[in-house]
C-alpha cells in the first residue's frame, strides 16, 4: 500500500510490496508551516494505528540529525515516532532525490529553474550533496525492505559533489548564461554518513550504473 502521490510514491507504482510505503507529507526543506507538519504527524499516527501488523516504510532525510531546520527537526521527530510505535518498520534516510518534477525547492530543481531563466545562482562553496535518481531509490528500497526490520538505513547516495560543481554541470547541459555566485563563508552542514552496507549491496546487486552517475542523471532530468 502506498500513501502519497508525489515523486517517491509514483516511483513504486509498478512494485508489489507487502508493506505500507509512507511517502506523504512535507517534502520541502524550506517548509515552516506548523499546519503542514501537523498534518503529516497526524497521518503517520493514523496509519500506524490502522495497520498495526504491517511494516511501515518511512522516508526521511539524511540530514535529519545534523541540521536544525524546521524540516529536519520534524523528520527526526517522525523517525522517533515510527521507531517507538510501529511494530515493524524501516526508515530510509535519503539524499537529494531527483526525477520527473518533484519538489521545486530541492537543490537540483532550484538550480535547473534558475539556469533555464538565465538568472544568477547562489551556492555555498563548501557544501556537498548527493543527487540520486528516484528510480534507483525504488530499486534500493525494494531490495532492502524484506531483508531488514526495525532499522534506520542511510542512503547517502552514489556520488557526492560540491553544489557549485552540480550547478556548473546543469548550466553547461542547457547552455545557460546564469552566473554562479559561489558564496565563500564557512558552513558546517556536510554530513559524515556512509551508505549502510545493505545499500552498497543493493547498488551492486540491482546493477545500478554508478559510472559518471551525477552527470548522467542530470542529463536524464534536465
Amino acid at each position: 500500500m502506498i500513501i502519497g502521490n508525489g515523486l517517491i510514491a509514483k516511483s513504486f507504482e509498478n512494485y508489489n510490496l507487502d508493506c505500507i510505503l509512507f511517502a506523504s507529507g512535507v517534502s520541502s526543506s524550506k517548509e515552516k508551516s506548523r499546519d503542514n507538519f501537523l498534518r503529516e504527524v497526524n497521518l503517520l499516527k493514523e496509519t500506524i494505528s490502522n495497520y498495526p501488523d504491517k511494516k511501515i516504510v518511512y522516508f526521511s532525510t539524511i540530514m535529519s540529525t545534523v541540521d536544525s531546520s524546521y524540516y529536519c527537526t520534524h523528520k527526526f521527530f517522525q523517525e522517533n515516532y515510527v521507531s517507538k510505535h510501529a511494530k515493524n518498520y524501516i526508515i530510509f534516510r535519503l539524499p537529494q532525490v531527483i526525477g520527473p518534477g518533484g519538489n521545486t525547492n530541492n537543490i537540483f530543481n532550484y538550480i535547473k529553474n534558475k539556469a533555464y531563466k538565465n538568472e544568477p545562482i547562489d551556492v555555498f562553496h563548501s557544501i556537498k550533496r548527493s543527487l540520486i535518481d528516484v528510480t534507483d531509490v525504488a530499486k534500493i528500497v525494494n531490495y532492502c525492505v524484506n531483508k531488514q526490520n526495525r532499522q534506520t538505513i542511510n542512503i547517502v547516495g552514489i556520488e557526492e559533489k560540491y553544489v557549485s560543481n552540480i550547478a556548473h554541470l546543469i548550466t553547461k547541459k542547457i547552455n545557460s548564461t546564469s552566473h554562479i555566485n559561489v558564496i565563500r563563508r564557512h558552513v558546517s552542514r556536510n554530513h559524515k554518513y556512509k551508505n549502510c552496507e545493505i545499500v552498497d549491496l543493493a547498488i551492486k546487486d540491482t546493477t545500478i550504473d554508478t559510472n559518471n552517475y551525477t552527470e548522467r542523471i542530470i542529463s536524464k532530468y534536465i
